[in-house]
């Protein structure tokens, strides 16, 4: 890996994880100085980062870490449904020997992390149920899309900080996606997905974003219908 690439990826963890926190302004001066990089490499990286969405270029003001509206939210999680209701149609057609195993191995920590009560571990063990998907579905366009877009869930779960609430809600939908997996229903198991993601959705939008005022929220989610 390259300097530049080095840079970026530990720029972009910093984002992602919060330690940069949205609405945070990027100089290239700063950044210029805390990666030992000249200006043109910095705004490649810069473009870069704004490729996947999570900072904005302002006028001549520069680049500034996203701050994701309500709407936002709600967009993010209908790409999510439509690519992750895809992916796991196809993980149940997968012929990896290791399928149910690990199937087995995902359920232990995830009754482990629920016993625990550890948000943390429970956001943990719930990515790990969507890399498991992801890899078993075996599409390298979806992946691609996927890579983008797990950058951005990151982001908004960190403006949220009501991990144990919002992961109670993900467990059991994590639960009913492997409970589906070891079936091999693959329609059933993109139908559950689709219903986890709703139902995180609704969960980021009440317990994150309390602006809604009166809205129904479980009516904003998903406009095009309930056809889960």
């Amino acid at each position: 890996m390259t300097k530049k690439e080095k840079a970026f990826e530990d720029l972009k963890d910093r984002i992602v994880s919060g330690e940069i926190a949205p609405g945070s302004w990027l100089t290239e001066r700063e950044i210029s100085t805390k990666y030992n990089l000249s200006r043109t490499p910095i705004r490649e990286i810069l473009w870069n980062l704004a490729n996947l969405n999570i900072v904005e270029a302002v006028g001549d003001r520069g680049y500034r870490v996203v701050k994701y509206s309500i709407n936002d939210i709600i967009e993010v999680f209908n790409a999510r449904k439509a690519i992750e209701g895809e992916c796991a149609r196809l993980a149940c057609l997968s012929t990896d020997q290791d399928y149910s195993s690990r199937i087995e191995e995902l359920r232990k920590e995830l009754m482990k992390a629920k016993d625990d009560e550890d948000p943390v571990r429970m956001v943990e063990v719930g990515s790990s149920v969507h890399r498991f998907i992801q890899e078993k579905a075996n599409n390298r366009y979806l992946s691609a899309f996927n890579t983008r877009i797990y950058s951005l869930v990151a982001i908004i779960r960190n403006t949220t900080k009501s991990y144990l609430a919002i992961e109670k809600e993900s467990w059991i939908g994590h639960r009913d996606i492997l409970d589906a997996l070891a079936e091999r229903d693959s329609m059933k198991c993109a139908r559950t997905m689709r219903a986890h993601l709703q139902s995180t959705c609704v969960a980021f939008v009440k317990l994150g974003c309390n602006n809604l005022l009166g809205v129904d929220v479980q009516d904003m989610i998903f406009l095009e219908g309930d056809d889960l």
